[in-house]
């Protein structure tokens, strides 16, 4: 016979004996003589999926098992259950003998668990796995199997909380929850609610009354006051996950600004108009009193009449576009196109004619710069534009608003060298979000400052700004959105 083929015996022999070994656990590593002289214990258990443990040794199996092959003798047998106290007993196994040893871990009471629940403000009531337990914090529950419970807490204008907890046989568990107080403050982040993400930076409420949230990295999501829809590369045809800029047009559709491009969003259908505005990072979108779209984008300024493009930029106006970043734009009551383009300044478009307004022809501190944020309109036709501040250059950037023949700057009590980065009007009032919270301006020019030392605000970053339908003020920032429900109209 060759070696070739005693090797092939060989190895068949060894993986028959292998195959063998693994049927059941021995704790015998000799071969067995006089196999029929040994005893078996069947080990079982309710719940099963407990470990045992034979003199103190793990036997490396759970219950239900059979342990075969054990010699007359005395056994401390051990069973383990992940949720149950360790539960020990003591059998003397004849020669020969089989041996039934079950442990019923429902039939401890000891085994059974305790909850104690509070919560501040006490009161709340909790609910065990869904079902309200008719009772109130703080309570203590007990007689409870071990396992997996959800507990919720709730209570009147606050948010309510819940926890997943493991039970454990034998122990009492503590939890205690901290309620969000909703009478005027409530917060919305990824953790207590299905918002999706804490950073934000655009909102827009629709037509609908339907309120959406651009995230910097996650898609965008829409409330409508009952759940969130998200949308991001996964499920839409975005182009990026990033939005800059979200705005409804008179037929209800939503138009998203992503920092590949523009899509539109209308009654669940998807349309991407980002080779139009060359997959460009969109910044700022509004709507003429004809309808028309324009688009503010870093590779320059964009209309669409709803059939056709028109590019305004270094290539087509270089004398009026001496840089292509368009960071905002915005139409007057008069129909005017208004611009911020970065490092450049204020550009407006009558339709006709393009007129430039760069800082040193305001009549304003040259400090301020020329480097646009955002730029709007209110009710009356004034033009509000926010400048970013620059140290290294020696510019302190600033809030300035034109009335149609002066500039002035507008001072904020609070509220130093700062990024302007949203600018709304409601109710003729004026809603400004900067990176030291927000401000409110009057029509008396009173104007009041909400930061995180005077207010619930979750982070002086505020991205942008927005009433709902009901007058709610909402606000998203890099710290999650924010609706305050009672800061007067």
């Amino acid at each position: 016979m060759s070696n070739k083929n005693i090797l092939i015996i060989v190895g068949i022999i060894l993986i028959s004996l292998s195959c063998k070994e693994k049927e059941v656990f021995t704790g015998i590593n000799e071969v067995v003589e006089n196999p029929e002289s040994y005893g078996k214990l069947v080990i079982t258990s309710d719940p099963p999926n407990a470990r045992i443990f034979i003199n103190n040794k793990n036997m490396g199996i759970s219950t239900p098992d059979t342990l075969k092959f054990l010699p007359a003798g005395s056994y401390r047998i051990t069973l383990k259950h992940p949720y149950f106290l360790d539960s020990t007993l003591f059998t003397y196994l004849g020669t020969a003998e089989e041996k039934n040893v079950f442990v019923n871990y429902r039939a401890n009471v000891n085994n059974y668990a305790k909850i104690y629940c509070n919560s501040s403000p006490q009161g709340a009531s909790i609910y065990i796995n869904d079902s309200l337990t008719n009772e109130v914090t703080p309570h203590s529950f007990s007689g409870l199997y071990p396992g997996i419970f959800k507990i919720k807490v709730t209570y009147p204008e606050h948010r309510a909380d819940s926890s997943s907890v493991t039970l454990l046989g034998g122990r009492l568990f503590d939890t205690y929850f901290s309620l969000e107080d909703t009478t005027e403050w409530v917060s919305y982040k990824f953790y207590n609610s299905d918002i999706g993400d804490n950073y934000f930076q655009s909102i827009e409420v629709d037509n609908s009354g339907n309120i959406w949230f651009g995230s910097m990295q996650s898609g965008i999501s829409f409330y409508n006051k009952k759940k969130f829809v998200r949308f991001n590369l996964d499920n839409s045809i975005l182009p990026d996950n990033s939005i800059n800029a979200i705005k409804t047009d008179r037929n209800g559709a939503v138009w998203i600004g992503t920092n590949k491009g523009l899509v539109k969003y209308h009654s669940g259908i998807w349309t991407n108009y980002s080779n139009a505005v060359f997959e460009s990072n969109v910044r700022s979108i509004d709507f003429d009193l004809k309808g028309d779209m324009w688009v503010a984008t870093l590779s320059g300024l964009f209309r669409f009449d709803g059939t056709k493009w028109y590019e305004y930029s270094q290539n087509t106006l270089p004398a009026i576009f001496q840089s292509n970043l368009v960071t905002s734009v915005t139409i007057a009551p008069d129909n005017k196109v208004w611009i911020g383009i970065g490092n450049i300044g204020v550009v407006s478009f009558d339709g006709t004619n393009w007129k430039s307004y760069p800082i040193s022809s305001t009549g304003l501190s040259s400090a301020i710069g020329n480097n646009v944020s955002r730029i709007k309109s209110d009710s009356k036709g004034n033009i509000w534009v926010g400048y970013i501040p620059n140290t290294k250059a020696g510019l302190r950037g600033g809030l300035v608003y034109f009335n149609g023949s002066t500039w002035r700057e507008q001072k904020i009590s609070g509220v130093g060298e700062t990024v302007w980065q949203d600018i709304y009007f409601y109710n003729n009032k004026g809603y400004f979000a900067t990176q030291q919270g927000f401000a409110i301006i009057d029509e008396s020019n009173n104007s009041t400052l909400y930061n995180i030392f005077n207010s619930k605000i979750p982070t002086a970053d505020i991205r942008a700004i927005k009433r709902d339908k009901s007058g709610d003020l909402w606000l998203v920032t890099m710290n999650g959105a924010m609706k305050i429900k009672n800061i007067p109209k």
